[in-house]
C-alpha cells in the first residue's frame, strides 16, 4: 500500500491506496493553513500505518529531488523544504514528491483513459 497525499492550496487529503489506486479505509483531510509541513505530516500519520511508501503531489514547480521551487501565493513556508526527507524522517517510509499534474498524468496512463494504450511507454 501507498500513503497517497494530495496537497492543494487550502486542503490536504491523504489515503492509503492499494496497487490499483483504490483507497483502503477513509480519506483523511486537514486544512493547509498555518504550518503546512506539520499539517501534511499529521494527516499522513493517520493513514500511513501498514503502508510501504508515501507519495505527495503539490500544485507547484517541483525539482528532480522533490523540492518545491515555486508555489506562488500558496502554502507559505513550504518552498525550498526537502519534503521527501521530511516525510521519510517523519513516517519512516521512502517518499516521492511530484507536481500534481504529473501525478494526474501518470494515474491516467496507468489506471485511466490511457491504460493499455500503445502510446503509454510502460
Amino acid at each position: 500500500m501507498i500513503c497517497a497525499i494530495d496537497c492543494g492550496g487550502t486542503r490536504i487529503k491523504a489515503a492509503a491506496v492499494d496497487e490499483d489506486g483504490s483507497p483502503v479505509g477513509e480519506v483523511r483531510t486537514a486544512a493547509a493553513e498555518g504550518e503546512p509541513v506539520e499539517a501534511i505530516l499529521a494527516v499522513a500519520r493517520e493513514v500511513a500505518p501498514g503502508c510501504d511508501a508515501v507519495g505527495l503531489c503539490v500544485p507547484g514547480l517541483v525539482d528532480e529531488r522533490g523540492v518545491i521551487v515555486s508555489l506562488p501565493g500558496k502554502l507559505e513556508g513550504i518552498v525550498g523544504v526537502d519534503l521527501p526527507a521530511v516525510l521519510q524522517d517523519g513516517l519512516g517510509l521512502p517518499a516521492t514528491v511530484v507536481n500534481d499534474a504529473v501525478a494526474y498524468g501518470v494515474g491516467e496512463a496507468v489506471h485511466g483513459a490511457a491504460a493499455g494504450s500503445a502510446a503509454a511507454p510502460w
